[in-house]
């Protein structure tokens, strides 16, 4: 069984507004998504969505239930069933793009031994997990042991459940079962010991036990004492039911759900992490920076052994020891390595809990990625999240002023954030004492202006924290900056106020070894590699790669995607590209030769996308945009219809497996997002041939020019066809109007969402439409190309009397969180000032991709 989330409340509803908490229910061994809290048959009462039940308690909650492999032989993997449990959470509901709502988990028997553990786990990762970890407001327990079990206990209480579910005889389990049972008590004995460590981390526990002997086995199955932490404080409740039926209520013994409802609602909106993640600080939080926004950096992750060179380093060592304020600014090459330096060193500040690390990594490649802006939001949002009372100290007065203007985004400004950050920032240092850790990567790939402010409001917090710090004391708070960048003027002019390190070829030497021989260890046994000519590509393209990360790295992803056997691989080696370009170059010339007509397009379409993305890309977003591009290529005034639409698209299942076969090693796959290797590679295909050629005539790429991608050119490509989309039959009938009373608001999202999961590409349409013409008119990308832009079907979305505008501007209010629909004001479009950007007059300054950003 595939383990997946299913939704059991409401019915229909894909993730109203009106949400208050998130119920996640998980089963135990051998138990079911929905039979193990439902009464009798099919038809029999299921509380957890019986409107007589939990939803009369809290009937803006969402409630899902967790299914997985719980058969006796999946014991062994309850660690595999916890982690998979949290990356479900995360990618539920970070993907819906709504602020985070509390956590709210519901256990039966051994199912509360994986949450436990679950929990356990995000709280050990929370670099990976803390979206969850922080969200958790309780935790109900039925019938779970928790204290006095000894290994011969645990066995007993597993042999109990599987005799329980007919897997065994009246008398135990057999051998085979047993010993798989003995081989998991270590962990089984372990999971509460730890987990009673997180019992002051802020969220409530409350346990329900049976009072009735299980009837097939004439005894019960968790006793009293087996059932409960002995903690101070404990909410502990005794139920008349067996183990079984201790989950299960209906119409007969709803006086017995009394109990369970009460608690439940409490949890929900009276827990300590319930009051801090209410609908008015969550809907601030959001809109300040979606909790998404802090996953990105999981996808560099550094070879394991790779890396701990940083942390011998003297400067690092004096940076880390220097009291009150320390800034390291850590520069090199490009493609040297630097990011998985970042991400390494944020992981190793992570793991402190005693550290609250701030950290941000900058692309140019997307604009919620490349201003100072995004440091300092996403910067404040962590330590919001990391100390949720600064909300109502320092950011809450702000809400006042947000409903006045009628837009929540409208506040965050970098004048009024940097004041923000200033006082958390030194609230957090100064007076609780804590050590604070901020974390830049890609400095350099901000222009001079915002990297100058973000310098700006770190010297303002730095003299406000040495004004009110009470000195170099033990426990006393303490600030760090790390910056990690290519080398860049702005930041040399500041370089007596940072200890500085520049990356050598020697220190990243044996790390790009490392990562090779891991790469092709991966392929090297499915492609008939020896040994000895494994370690001889390492050595070769170690020694080859003038200490470019990328280089040898996407070399091996070359050799997997060509699928040469040795002979071939021994053959290219004798002949490789000398520089990242030159292999970029040569990539693009083998697939559009071997590969030719439709598949060469398609594989120019994918890169142009992924290139002059201004959001994320999913997967299946791109084979959709493959579909339309055929069409449009055919007959670029046409509005596409379903039918031929459909045609043209490629199966979901296979999207992402077509798109490695179009672009392979040119593409970095991670999750359902698909972006570029690198953006080397954006700086490549963007920059004219004659340009590349003239300044380095020794290059050899012959291919560069059929897949040159001018920027004006490009975005009025994407712009075009974003409005063909949306101005497809799709989109001819915006449905219900908004209706602000009663339960309008939630009505309204509902319609919209379920717009955007039938027809998937309306979010990026709607959001990024306007910000791609508007760069394509930038006079700076117009005056060099000539290109037609779709003005009829512009004018159809401009026009606010039209069906199609109605639809995509309800998809980009939502999304953009204008406005909250908190009062009765009509639903009006958006102003063209807020949906179009101004075209900028003139590319940024610094960075180093040539073209504007909004």
């Amino acid at each position: 069984m595939a383990a997946r989330l299913h939704k059991l409340y409401p019915p229909g509803i894909n993730a109203p507004k009106c949400s208050t908490v998130n119920v996640i229910l998980v089963h135990g061994l051998d138990g079911h998504y929905e039979d193990t809290w439902r009464v009798g048959s099919q038809d029999g009462t299921l509380w957890p969505s019986d409107k007589n039940f939990l939803p009369s308690y809290l009937p803006d909650a969402r409630v899902f239930s967790w299914s997985y492999n719980a058969s006796i032989n999946g014991l062994g993997k309850m660690s595999d069933h916890a982690l998979s449990l949290l990356t479900s959470l995360c990618d539920r509901f970070e993907d819906e793009d709504t602020p985070t709502r509390p956590l709210l988990f519901v256990c039966h028997s051994s199912g509360g031994v994986l949450v436990k553990l679950a929990l356990w786990l995000a709280f050990n990762d929370m670099e990976r997990y803390e979206a969850v970890a922080r969200s958790i407001c309780g935790v109900v327990f039925f019938s779970t042991p928790h204290s006095g079990l000894k290994p011969d206990d645990w066995e007993r209480f597993v042999s109990d459940i599987v005799i329980y579910n007919g897997h065994a005889s009246a008398v135990r389990p057999t051998t085979k079962m047993s010993k798989e049972i003995r081989l998991h008590l270590e962990l089984l004995s372990s999971v509460t010991v730890n987990f009673k460590s997180l019992l002051d981390r802020g969220f409530e526990v409350i346990s329900f036990v049976e009072g009735q002997k299980t009837e097939k086995l004439g005894r019960v199955i968790v006793s009293r004492d087996n059932g409960r932490f002995h903690i101070d404080k404990e909410h502990f409740i005794t139920l008349n039911s067996d183990h079984y039926g201790i989950c299960r209520f209906s119409e007969v013994d709803k006086h017995q759900f009394e109990d369970v409802g009460r608690k439940l609602k409490w949890l929900a909106e009276e827990s300590l992490v319930a009051k801090l993640l209410n609908s008015q600080h969550r809907d601030l939080l959001h809109s300040l920076c979606p909790d998404r926004f802090h996953r990105y950096h999981l996808r560099f992750a550094p070879t394991p052994g790779t890396c701990g060179w940083i942390e011998e380093k003297p400067v690092v060592r004096e940076w880390r020891s220097q009291p009150v304020i320390s800034r390291l600014w850590v520069d090199g090459g490009p493609v040297c390595g630097k990011t998985y330096l970042a991400r390494h060193m944020t992981s190793n500040a992570v793991s402190d809990p005693k550290t609250v690390v701030l950290y941000c990594f900058l692309n140019g490649l997307l604009p919620e990625r490349n201003t100072c802006l995004s440091i300092l939001r996403s910067t404040t949002h962590r330590l919001i999240r990391a100390h949720p009372d600064l909300m109502d100290k320092l950011i809450l007065p702000k809400s006042e002023e947000a409903r006045r203007v009628g837009n929540i985004t409208d506040i965050w400004t970098v004048n009024e954030i940097g004041r923000q950050w200033t006082q958390a920032v030194a609230e957090v240092v100064n007076v609780r004492m804590k050590k604070v850790v901020v974390i830049v990567d890609g400095f350099d790939e901000i222009d001079d202006q915002d990297q100058e402010g973000f310098l700006s409001w770190f010297n303002k917090c730095e003299d406000v924290i040495r004004k009110g710090h009470p000195g170099p004391q033990t426990g006393s708070g303490c600030l760090r900056l790390l910056v990690l960048s290519r080398p860049c003027a702005s930041l040399s002019k500041h370089e007596p106020d940072f200890l500085r390190y520049t990356i050598t070829a020697e220190d990243t030497r044996e790390d790009i070894h490392t990562t090779v021989t891991d790469r092709l260890q991966v392929s090297a046994g499915r492609l008939g590699y020896t040994q000895d000519f494994q370690a001889l590509v390492c050595n070769r393209l170690t020694e080859a790669s003038n200490a470019i990360y990328l280089w040898p790295t996407l070399k091996v992803a070359d050799f997997e995607h060509q699928l040469l056997t040795q002979r071939e691989a021994e053959s290219q080696l004798e002949n490789m590209p000398e520089t990242l370009e030159e292999l970029f170059d040569s990539i693009l010339g083998r697939s559009s030769e071997q590969l030719g007509g439709d598949y060469a397009f398609s594989a120019r379409t994918v890169l142009r996308w992924i290139i002059f993305q201004q959001q994320a890309l999913r997967a299946e977003e791109l084979g959709i945009i493959l579909a339309l591009a055929k069409i449009q290529a055919q007959d670029p005034k046409t509005i596409p219809q379903d039918g031929e639409l459909q045609r043209h698209r490629m199966p979901i299942a296979t999207t992402k497996v077509a798109l490695y076969k179009l672009c392979g090693p040119l593409l970095r796959i991670w999750g359902d997002e698909i972006g570029p290797v690198h953006n080397s590679l954006a700086l490549y295909l963007m920059t004219p041939t004659d340009v590349l050629t003239s300044r380095h005539p020794e290059w050899r790429i012959p291919h560069h020019r059929g897949f040159h991608m001018p920027p004006g050119k490009s975005h009025a490509i994407l712009g075009n066809l974003c409005v063909a989309y949306l101005t497809m039959g799709y989109f001819a009938d915006s449905g219900t109007p908004f209706d602000p009373h009663g339960s309008g608001s939630a009505t309204w999202e509902h319609k919209v969402r379920t717009r955007m999961e039938k027809y998937p590409f309306a979010r990026y349409a709607a959001l990024c439409w306007s910000q791609h013409l508007a760069h394509a008119r930038s006079p700076s990308l117009a005056a060099s190309h000539s290109f037609d832009i779709n003005v009829r079907d512009r004018e159809m979305l401009e026009d606010e009397s039209t069906h199609y505008a109605i639809c995509w501007t309800e998809v980009w209010r939502l999304l953009s969180r204008r406005p909250r629909f908190s009062s009765n004001a009509p639903l009006l479009p958006p102003k063209p000032e807020h949906a179009t950007p101004p075209p900028p007059d003139e590319p940024r300054a610094k960075t180093t991709l040539p073209w504007p950003t909004t």
